[in-house]
């Protein structure tokens, strides 16, 4: 990658969490495409969660919406700060959370669950995803972000009913 195109700024800001058990370098094909077509992109590796980590734990994904919405908050800073590389970049108000199977999950709390919620999420990408009850709170409570649901046909975890399931149970007062 080259040095960003700081005349064509400010860009919206997309968080994409992985999988769990998969490093996030597995997806730089798909987040290499998103930042060359203008977007700032954020990814995270939670604790617990990578195969290289030590104490690979898939109960942790409790912890990962407040590691979310931390992150959210860290790079929103970051683009307000003199000297920061993301200084006058990032568009304000324009934030979005993508993420696939487990990160989808995550990403669906952090954007539209009660437990989790943070109101500066304004759209959400859930990538083979589904509703996780471990998180508590309520889903779709209060007005909702748009929202894109992608689901493959062969996935053993979040199979596609959870996809479907989560589509139909949002709001259709909101993009869907």
């Amino acid at each position: 990658g080259g040095q960003p195109d700081r005349a064509g700024g400010p860009y919206p800001l997309v968080v994409f969490s992985q999988g769990f058990a998969e490093p996030v370098d597995n997806y730089d094909t798909l987040l290499s495409s998103w930042a060359s077509a203008g977007l700032i992109v954020a990814a995270p590796t939670y604790p617990h969660n990578t195969p290289t980590t030590p104490t690979l734990d898939r109960t942790d994904i409790v912890n990962h919406p407040a590691d979310l919405r931390s992150v959210v908050t860290a790079v929103t800073a970051a683009g307000q700060e003199t000297g920061s590389p993301l200084a006058g970049m990032l568009a304000p108000g324009e934030i979005g959370l993508a993420g696939q199977s487990d990160g989808g999950n995550v990403s669906l709390a952090v954007a539209d669950d009660t437990c989790c919620r943070d109101p500066a999420v304004r759209a959400v990408a859930i990538l083979s995803g589904s509703e996780y009850s471990g998180f508590g709170g309520q889903y779709y409570a209060g007005s909702s972000p748009p929202l894109l649901v992608v689901q493959g046909d062969n996935d053993q975890i979040n199979p596609p009913a959870c996809s479907a399931d989560l589509y139909d149970a949002a709001p259709s007062a909101s993009p869907k």
